[in-house]
């Protein structure tokens, strides 16, 4: 028993329990602008105006699951593919049929937040924010 006292009394004053260090806070670090693409630099502008919502994640998650389903099947309707055939300017049609469905997406995440009750302080409503005056206009 004296040993295992005496064992113990030369290890356990060097034993001293460490304070664990802090946990690094989760910090938006921004980029080095100079480096960054055009497109880049067009997406780190939105970024707080998107991600700066107190309902952010509500928002894009109601644009992924209510709104980009609407938004593909508007862009593969017959009515528009002749337009979009002379708008892709000898690129392949499906891609730009793409690339206007991740803006189309994009926009009403802006305008919006993918919401249709949404209302404007300027009196614009629903997901595509319309002004009565231009909805009308175009039929709607």
């Amino acid at each position: 028993m004296a040993l295992v006292a005496a064992l113990v009394a030369l290890l356990l004053p060097g034993c001293r329990r460490e304070t664990p260090a802090p946990a690094k806070a989760l910090v938006y670090e921004h980029p080095n602008y100079a480096r960054l693409s055009p497109a880049e630099l067009l997406i780190e502008g939105q970024r707080k105006g998107v991600m700066g919502r107190k309902q952010s994640l509500r928002d894009v998650r109601r644009v992924v699951e209510t709104i980009a389903p609407l938004v593909a099947q508007s862009v593969e309707q017959e009515a528009i593919q002749a337009d979009l055939q002379a708008l892709a300017g000898g690129r392949p049609v499906a891609e730009l049929r793409e690339e206007l469905r991740r803006w189309q997406e994009a926009d009403l995440l802006l305008e919006s937040g993918g919401d249709p009750e949404a209302v404007s302080a300027a009196g614009a409503v629903g997901v595509a924010q319309w002004l009565a005056d231009t909805a009308r206009r175009a039929g709607l």
